[in-house]
């Protein structure tokens, strides 16, 4: 799952209103890590291209992930989780992208091998 980028608004071309849009999603971002923070659960945000496009603090220190980790392009899956936990992460997420199942699946996976649950949950 690499890193989205960053694209202009789709809807019109002043360019401006892709500053409101990222200020939008920045700021649910910001309100959702700070919610998870008082119950220390770290947030991971994928597009419906399977893309990373947020990470919060919490879920970057628990993977052992550098600071600009989004920006460099790198691939979370294979970065943090063993062969076996990617086969049921993506299946799970193609699950979650394509409605075949219900809006979260709960796993116990490997993280840098050591036993880990985890939520996926579609947001619409």
């Amino acid at each position: 799952m690499k890193a989205a980028p960053i694209e202009r608004c789709r809807t019109c071309f002043c360019g401006q209103c892709s500053i409101s849009e990222v200020s939008k999603v920045y700021a649910l971002n910001s309100a959702l890590d700070h919610a998870y923070s008082i119950f220390g659960v770290g947030l991971i945000f994928f597009d419906n291209e399977r893309n990373l496009t947020h990470l919060n603090e919490l879920a970057r220190v628990k993977l052992k992930l550098p600071e600009d980790f989004i920006l460099l392009g790198g691939d979370l899956i294979k970065e943090c989780f063993n062969h076996q936990s990617h086969i049921e992460l993506r299946r799970s997420i193609d699950q979650l992208i394509n409605n075949k199942c219900a809006n979260d699946i709960y796993l116990n996976i490997s993280i840098r091998e050591d036993k880990n649950n985890v939520m996926l949950q579609r947001l619409e």
